[in-house]
This record gives structure tokens, C-alpha cells and sequence, in this order.
């Protein structure tokens, strides 16, 4: 049974399976359609993909006739929600550190680009969607180093278990140092306050 930490995270690592099936890298748009949510004793169940959530259409549920269920436990997602934490505390047994690294990457450059149409027309969707993007390419950057054994340099080979994790690290390997990881996390957060500041205030 795959267990996520938070209902984020499942969505998350749905995504990413709704990606890898369609195309294999990037997004593959909004998977909430496409999904059912179901409570159960002590957890949820996500189901994404089947007969149940076909929606109509060849294809519905991603191209996926087989379900892929994530269950997410109450307790855990209380903690995170306690102690503010997006995707949950420890470490992921959905998402690779690669795959994290990857995922915070794509959101710096949708907040990059989301800061340069602010700055040319400052609304209120672009302020919020930019704050939103430098906050998940942050968070996602922590995900990445929570890997990170303690006193160790450099993210172990244990933390890499998806084709796109794995293709990643043979491509970038110095993202996955500790001194690069604390680089990037760093930056995002940077940026974040100066979104934040370009507004007069916090989000």
C-alpha cells in the first residue's frame, strides 16, 4: 500500500504518475477530475484513474485503466497541518530526492516567469501565484534534503528510486550536495520575502 504524509503530497505523487503515463516528464494539468477521495477508519484513500473516474472520454483517468490508490492517515496529516509542514514531517516513501529537486526547479521557473507579468500588470492572482510558486520550489528544496543523512555531504544513492529521479541526478549531481541544497533553499526563501515585500506585506 503506497501512504503519503499529507493530502498534498498524494495529489502530488498522482501528478507525477499522471505525468510519467502521458509523457513522461512535466506536468500532466489538473488531475482532481480524474480522481476520487474517500474516507475510511483511519485514512483517506485517493484513488486516481479506472472505471470510476472515467469522466468520459478515451482518455479518462490519464490513460490508466488500472487505479492507483495513495492512502493518506489522519494522524499524519494532523501532525503536518500542527507544525505547519506542507508535504509532511520525515521523509517521503512516495517522492524521490530527485524527483523533489526536479519538482522545485519547475516551480522557481514558473515563479520567475509569474514575477516578470507581476511587474508588468501587479493583480492580485499574479501577486498570490507568485508567492505560491517560490513557496513549493522552497518547500519542495526541503523535501530533497531531509535525504540528507546526518553529517553527510551529499544526498545517498538510496534516495533515488524513479526513472526521473535517477535522470536528475546523472544530469545535475552537484543539485544534490548538501552545501548546493542549503544554496537553493536559501534563494527560494529569498525571493519569497522580496515577492513578499514587492507587495508591502505578507501573504
Amino acid at each position: 500500500m503506497r501512504y503519503a504524509r499529507t493530502l498534498v503530497e498524494a495529489y502530488l505523487y498522482l501528478d507525477l504518475t499522471a505525468a510519467a503515463d502521458e509523457s513522461g516528464a512535466g506536468a500532466g494539468g489538473d488531475i482532481r477530475p480524474r480522481t476520487t477521495l474517500t474516507e475510511g477508519p483511519d485514512a483517506w484513500t485517493l484513488r486516481f484513474g479506472g472505471a470510476d473516474n472515467a469522466g468520459g472520454g478515451d482518455d479518462a483517468g490519464g490513460g490508466r485503466p488500472e487505479p492507483v490508490d495513495v492512502h493518506v492517515r489522519y494522524a499524519t496529516e494532523d501532525a503536518a497541518r500542527r507544525r505547519g509542514l506542507r508535504f509532511g514531517a520525515d521523509t517521503s516513501e512516495l517522492i524521490d530526492a530527485g524527483q523533489w529537486v526536479q519538482l522545485s526547479t519547475v516551480y522557481a521557473r514558473r515563479a520567475l516567469r509569474e514575477g516578470i507579468a507581476y511587474a508588468q500588470d501587479p493583480t492580485d492572482e499574479r501577486y498570490h501565484g507568485l508567492v505560491a510558486d517560490w513557496t513549493f520550489a522552497r518547500d519542495a528544496a526541503i523535501e530533497a534534503a531531509k535525504f540528507l543523512p546526518e553529517g553527510a555531504q551529499e544526498v545517498p544513492d538510496e534516495a533515488f528510486w524513479t526513472p526521473l529521479g535517477t535522470e536528475t541526478r546523472r544530469q545535475a549531481s552537484d543539485r544534490f550536495t548538501r552545501d548546493r541544497l542549503d544554496r537553493d533553499i536559501a534563494f527560494y526563501q529569498q525571493s519569497l520575502e522580496d515577492a513578499r515585500r514587492r507587495r508591502g506585506g505578507a501573504a
